[in-house]
């Protein structure tokens, strides 16, 4: 297709693409801390550009790569801050807690998959300890799974919690979790300014601020559960006889 002059529109968006993403690597390079969250997606261009392409050649892919371990890096200080060897500094969890813990197994995931450091990974199974129940409030944030399974979700048809007509959250689904930043519903108000951090959460119907249960929390939780099995050491079995 011609643009009018010497060149193709082929030709030019791809210098132009070639541009963002020079651009948003630099970015993130001077800020590593960026959240991955529907709000935030600028590590995405990162992950994007760690995997094998076209542009190993100028250096960019090994540029998003150290982005990747510096913000994984990050992380692993973080998780020295509290006894629950989380990503997070200990006296904040936002909106979605659960979530932003899965969405930075993610980023670990990557920079375990580049290095091959298990400090990564181990992360990571810290987390999923943390949202099938090693945490403050013996909790399992995880319907259908534990002794202390999440019951009563927020959503607007696995509600049984408002009405026993209502199908119940099914196995695998993730409660938002623990929020202390911003108490916006009805039973959140109730316990603001009385909980500890970690324990700032309530297996409630109406509880949206805590106790939601959204996709973009979901998905990264599956990719998190599924990373970590592909990547388990299988016991070596012997042959038959």
């Amino acid at each position: 297709m011609c643009l009018g002059r010497d060149r193709t529109l082929s030709d030019d968006g791809e210098e132009a693409y070639r541009d963002e993403a020079e651009r948003w690597i630099e970015s993130l390079a001077e800020n590593p801390t960026l959240n991955l969250y529907w709000g935030g997606v600028g590590t995405l261009p990162a992950l994007g550009l760690s995997v094998p392409m076209a542009l190993e050649s100028d250096g960019l892919a090994d540029r998003a790569r150290q982005v990747l371990v510096t913000l994984a890096d990050s992380y692993l200080a973080m998780r020295q801050t509290n006894g629950y060897r989380l990503p997070t500094t200990p006296d904040i969890y936002s909106w979605g807690s659960n979530g932003n813990f899965a969405n930075r197994a993610i980023v670990l995931g990557a920079a375990h998959d580049l290095t091959g450091r298990h400090d990564y990974r181990n992360a990571m199974i810290d987390i999923l300890d943390y949202l099938t129940g090693r945490n403050a409030l013996d909790q399992s944030y995880v319907a259908g799974h534990g002794e202390r399974a999440m019951q009563n979700a927020h959503h607007r048809f696995w509600a049984a919690g408002a009405d026993e007509e209502y199908p119940v959250a099914p196995p695998g689904a993730l409660s938002g979790g623990a929020n202390n930043r911003n108490m916006a519903d009805s039973v959140a108000r109730e316990i603001q300014g009385q909980c500890a951090a970690q324990r700032c959460w309530v297996d409630h119907v109406d509880a949206y601020a805590l106790n939601e249960v959204a996709i973009n929390w979901n998905a990264p939780f599956v990719w998190m559960l599924v990373y970590l099995h592909s990547t388990a050491i299988q016991p070596v079995r012997p042959e038959p006889d």
